[in-house]
């Protein structure tokens, strides 16, 4: 689980995706979309999340690498990952 929203998360994506991992990417706008990598390996979803919407993905994945411009919405990754026992990246 990738928050992509910077040219590193861009990067990150790229990379995982030369490496055959099973990447789930989210980013906020159609061009942050259209920046990453087309890929069978590569499932993109473009949207804002809320909490809840967050909590229920890292519940399913189980590994966030958070990449975004939103060190304000820190406090809420890292509440998540403790709440759902998720490793964080």
């Amino acid at each position: 689980m990738l928050f992509a929203g910077t040219t590193e998360g861009r990067k990150l994506c790229e990379y995982l995706t030369g490496k055959n991992c099973d990447t789930y990417v989210y980013v906020t706008t159609e061009y942050g979309r259209e920046l990453l990598p087309q890929a069978d390996n590569v499932h993109i979803h473009t949207g804002r999340m809320d909490e809840a919407d967050m909590l229920k993905e890292l519940e399913a994945k189980k590994l966030l690498m958070p990449h975004t411009h939103m060190p304000h919405r820190l406090h809420i990754i890292l509440k998540m990952c403790v709440t759902s026992r998720t490793f964080l990246m």
